[in-house]
């Protein structure tokens, strides 16, 4: 019995974690300024077709996790530059997919209004 036990422990020792491997990737990478190289912070990246996305954090960094694998297109958002769609980033089982974006600065137009003294 003592010999039958220790058997199953080494089959899962040395075996198990092949059989219950990840079923799951990810996809990192930094958001940076297409022109003055600087890091966005608080750039939306999101998963179209999906309710998964994240915002970059200070140093321009996002990480998506926990994705199933295939092909997916990413939006990116950020205010005062011009959205970006990606298409075909595929993600694999257990590997991460890196991925860095550079966003179009786009300058936010206003009307003008003069305010005069009465």
């Amino acid at each position: 019995m003592v010999v039958f036990l220790r058997c199953i422990f080494t089959f899962y020792l040395f075996l198990g974690g092949s059989l219950f491997g990840g079923t799951t990737g990810k996809i990192t990478g930094q958001v940076i300024d297409s022109e003055s190289n600087r890091h966005l912070t608080g750039a939306n990246i999101i998963i179209d077709d999906t309710f998964m996305g994240v915002s970059s954090d200070q140093d321009g960094n996002y990480v998506l996790i926990n994705l199933l694998p295939g092909s997916y297109t990413l939006r990116v958002t950020i205010v005062g530059y011009s959205p970006l769609s990606i298409q075909g980033v595929t993600v694999l089982i257990d590997q991460i997919t890196f991925f860095n974006l550079a966003i179009i600065p786009e300058p936010i137009l206003m009307n003008e209004h003069v305010v005069v003294p009465q």
